[in-house]
């Protein structure tokens, strides 16, 4: 079975995606079904040797007994099963390159916030993997500002932010708006983050 920590942090990527998606929000009984769903879809990809997907959660989910279940499944549908399912299926980049870059400039409106929190969660898998097999990874992030646009975005990097500094990694912001960072209050609460903008580094505790 998947590690607690695992599925802790995929529960919250999850929630985080559902809130994104659904603007409702998330409740205390979404969330427990949620972490249930979680387990057990990475309880049966462990077992069957299988990368665990958002097809696969939006399945487990319409098995569920509660009509709860049935609302995060459609809302995931769009992401899932729909026209937007970029994101749902086994991913075909090869991650195990010495460098690996991720380009959203071609997402749409539509596809960019959501983008946003696969990535981060895909970057914080090879954070954690590198970890394990005792190397450090370097993280650069162009045009940083951008993740801060969205707030679900913003609140999911921030977590992240701190788990690549815990798993030695060498995380860098890079960005010509230092100043729209400033007023951000997820971006300000980032310590010991250096951000690079033009020619200057701005470094500190907090932005």
């Amino acid at each position: 079975m998947a590690p607690p920590r695992t599925i802790v942090e995929k529960s919250q990527f999850i929630m985080s995606l559902i809130e994104q998606i659904d603007k409702t929000g998330v409740w205390p009984q979404h969330k427990s079904i949620i972490d249930r769903c979680t387990a057990l879809v990475y309880q049966d990809a462990e077992r069957t040797g299988r990368i665990a997907t958002l097809c696969d959660l939006h399945k487990k989910l319409l098995e569920q007994p509660e009509e709860k279940a049935k609302d995060i499944a459609l809302s995931l549908e769009l992401f899932t099963t729909g026209s937007l399912d970029i994101f749902g299926r086994e991913s075909t980049v090869d991650l195990d390159k010495r460098v690996v870059v991720f380009d959203i400039r071609g997402l749409g409106q539509q596809l960019k916030p959501t983008g946003l929190l696969v990535i981060t969660d895909t970057i914080l898998n090879r954070v954690t993997l590198n970890w394990k097999r005792g190397k450090r990874t370097h993280v650069f992030l162009d045009e940083f500002h951008v993740v801060f646009e969205n707030e679900q975005s913003g609140v999911f990097f921030n977590s992240a932010w701190r788990q690549f500094r815990k798993r030695g990694a060498y995380p860098t912001a890079i960005t010509q708006n230092v100043e729209y960072l400033l007023d951000s209050v997820q971006a300000n609460t980032i310590s010991g983050c250096a951000v690079v903008s033009g020619a200057r580094t701005v470094a500190g505790q907090q932005l």
